[in-house]
């Protein structure tokens, strides 16, 4: 256990006023046709009519050669309308964004939510009541129930993992963004703005005033952070008292269920797809087989708290059924598929471990890729632009112990400080905190990416904490990073005079009422280089990831920790014939001792068979990464060359085991490739 004590900068009175905000600033009833759950749902951004038609149109889109000017055209047939934006007007774009950042819910932003909520009712946040939190927290778990069917990408035209479509709606991906209702009002309706929209025809049929929702992504990220991120730990901490949440809870239900589609939509690398085929992106169709690292990382982190979830409750839960302990171990089973590698949906996978270690890490760099694509069995990564959160993140979620052992001593460490180098958002000096990429020239800060920096650092200081130099680094980066995230906070932001920031005027338009505190998303508006603009308006989110650090509370584990997880694989299952621990598959690490060369691992099934390769890629020179070799295996080898040699060295023989010593293999075994002589006959170091 840590005995880190970690800097606070907030009081509880404060945290007590920005759980006033969330609970009352960024709420709104769920009456419209999208919903059929009681009570109050959140929204991601606190946006007023002011921001968007003032500051926006009259200020901003002026001095940036924009327009907010939109023609809305009705394309509906018969008697029912479809309105939307005229893709020729100047304002298209700008009337879709204030209209999703308006009247519009990311799932993700939601978890987070949730998560604020949970976590200030179990500890007792004074002037709320616990169940009050935990029945408004559990609104939006509900909503992605079963029975509320227009939030799912459960249409032909999104087709899973590029083969299927799912049309049973509980089995399919949320959409991302979900609005208030299928139609929108324009927040500069019927307001002094409103001079910036006209309609085509001019004698619309009815919802005047109002565009069809404008957004339909179902995106892998947010669906890890619905329905296990941010739903599981709510029920966590509502059942904590019994030590297991109950299998019939709509949290564990609901994630069963898209378990399915998490399935499907794994690629043979490990990765999942970042969406379903057919879905659109921020800026366009999204490429054939991309991937998200970050996504990755989420879903990661989602996968091992469900599973956790479904063991204690299958531990503990003494009245299951039978039929519900299959149910539960045959999700387990392909979690752990999804994780380690095995048969899965999709076909066989190598498990999101082996994508980290063999395909997200940009060695020459130290640091994550943002994404990349996997086509005709090809990955190809994404190097620019680098991104905070997916280092961030991954970081996290992965944890030092894990970057250390897997790329060297301090890597983990290392990851920061490039990270902090290219993304840091400083003033007079003084290091405040980071932005989004690397492309952000040092002149953004974000508040909910600065929080996430702040999580990975404590995880670092956590695992470094008895290495004195590396661990006052650290602290100094903490510390100056959670003061200085508070000059995003709605009653410091003016004061701290940022770059192209709102002035007093413009910030009256986005202050929350008297008695509330929030955390804007961003300095100053911003075009992210991911394909949104960032805006200094409240966010949901922000203030969301502050209340966990005032808590000392780190999202992507069940509980909350910042130490490590062992994601050592699970142990043998003789019941269980698909997965990376079967009585089929020893779990090994095949180091490259190889001088100057890359190798490939291979094994023989029998006498005489073809020798098959047990990785993708070549471990390259210094290397060390996981296989998993078939414990009936007739023979192992290693082969090698040296890609530098003039001319280029062919595949060569370097060592082997026979039948004899494979059957001395145990699980978690190292085995260390070496030259061992002219024909490589000699046996490979166990």
């Amino acid at each position: 256990m840590s005995s880190i004590t970690f800097k606070k900068t907030q009081t509880d009175a404060e945290i007590q006023a920005l759980v006033s905000f969330l609970t009352q600033s960024v709420v709104f009833n769920a009456d419209g046709q999208y919903f059929t759950v009681p009570g109050s749902l959140p929204l991601s951004y606190y946006a007023t009519p002011g921001y968007w038609g003032d500051y926006i149109c009259n200020t901003w889109a002026s001095k940036n050669g924009q327009d907010c000017t939109v023609v809305v055209q009705d394309f509906g047939g018969g008697d029912q309308p479809y309105y939307r934006n005229g893709e020729g007007s100047p304002g298209a774009q700008l009337q879709i964004e204030r209209v999703n950042a308006t009247l519009g819910t990311d799932i993700y932003d939601a978890a987070c939510w949730q998560i604020a909520l949970a976590l200030a009712s179990d500890r007792g946040l004074q002037g709320f009541q616990a169940a009050t939190l935990f029945a408004l927290a559990a609104n939006t778990t509900q909503r992605l129930g079963a029975d509320v069917t227009a939030i799912r990408a459960n249409t032909a035209n999104f087709q899973y993992g590029y083969q299927d479509s799912i049309s049973n709606a509980s089995e399919a991906y949320a959409l991302r963004l979900v609005g208030k209702d299928y139609w929108a009002q324009d927040p500069l309706w019927k307001t002094q703005y409103q001079q910036y929209i006209t309609f085509y025809p001019a004698c619309i049929r009815k919802y005047r005033g109002s565009i069809t929702w404008p957004d339909w992504k179902p995106i892998t990220g947010e669906n890890a952070w619905a329905f296990f991120l941010g739903a599981l730990p709510v029920d966590y901490f509502q059942y904590r008292s019994q030590g297991y949440i109950p299998f019939k809870a709509d949290s564990i239900q609901n994630a069963l269920y898209v378990l399915y589609a998490f399935g499907i939509m794994q690629s043979p690398i490990g990765a999942f797809y970042y969406a379903p085929g057919g879905s659109e992106g921020n800026t366009g169709s999204i490429p054939q087989g991309a991937i998200s690292v970050e996504n990755c990382a989420s879903s990661l982190a989602g996968l091992m708290i469900f599973k956790q979830v479904l063991e204690n409750t299958l531990s503990q839960d003494g009245s299951l059924a039978e039929s519900d302990q299959g149910k539960i171990r045959a999700a387990i089973n392909l979690i752990c598929i999804m994780i380690w590698g095995g048969k899965a949906p999709c076909g066989h996978t190598d498990g999101l471990l082996a994508f980290f270690q063999t395909k997200a890490w940009n060695r020459s760099n130290g640091n994550f890729y943002q994404g990349g694509t996997y086509t005709q069995n090809t990955w190809a990564a994404t190097a620019e632009p680098q991104a905070v959160d997916v280092n961030t993140w991954g970081l996290t979620v992965l944890g030092p112990q894990t970057l250390d052992r897997w790329f060297g001593e301090s890597a983990a460490f290392n990851v920061w400080q490039n990270v902090k180098q290219w993304s840091g958002f400083s003033q007079n000096g003084q290091f405040w905190g980071v932005g989004y990429s690397n492309q952000d020239h040092n002149a953004i800060m974000s508040a909910e990416w600065t929080a996430g920096a702040i999580n990975a650092v404590r995880c670092l200081m956590v695992y470094y904490q008895s290495d004195t130099t590396k661990l006052n680094s650290l602290q100094s980066d903490h510390d100056t990073m959670m003061t200085h995230i508070l000059n995003l906070r709605t009653d410091h932001y003016v004061a701290a005079s940022f770059p192209d920031g709102l002035d007093s005027k413009a910030f009256n338009y986005v202050n929350p009422p008297p008695g509330q505190l929030a955390f804007l998303y961003a300095s100053k508006r911003y075009n992210i280089p991911f394909g949104w603009y960032a805006n200094p308006i409240p966010s949901t989110t922000s203030t969301s990831w502050t209340v966990y650090l005032h808590y000392d509370y780190n999202p992507f584990q069940l509980g909350g920790s910042y130490n490590s997880l062992d994601w050592t694989a699970p142990p043998y299952d003789p019941n269980n014939d698909d997965g990376p621990w079967n009585v089929h598959v020893i779990n090994l690490t095949v180091q490259n001792n190889v001088d100057g060369a890359q190798i490939m691992p291979s094994y023989q099934a029998s006498s005489g068979s073809t020798w098959q390769n047990l990785l993708t890629q070549p471990i390259p020179i210094g290397g060390s990464i996981p296989i998993q070799l078939p414990s009936d295996a007739y023979a192992f080898m290693v082969v090698y060359n040296k890609p530098n040699a003039m001319p280029p060295s062919q595949w060569l023989r370097a060592c082997q085991l026979n039948q004899s010593q494979l059957s001395q293999l145990k699980n978690g075994q190292a085995i260390a490739a070496l030259w061992t002589n002219s024909d490589g006959s000699g046996a490979c170091q166990i």
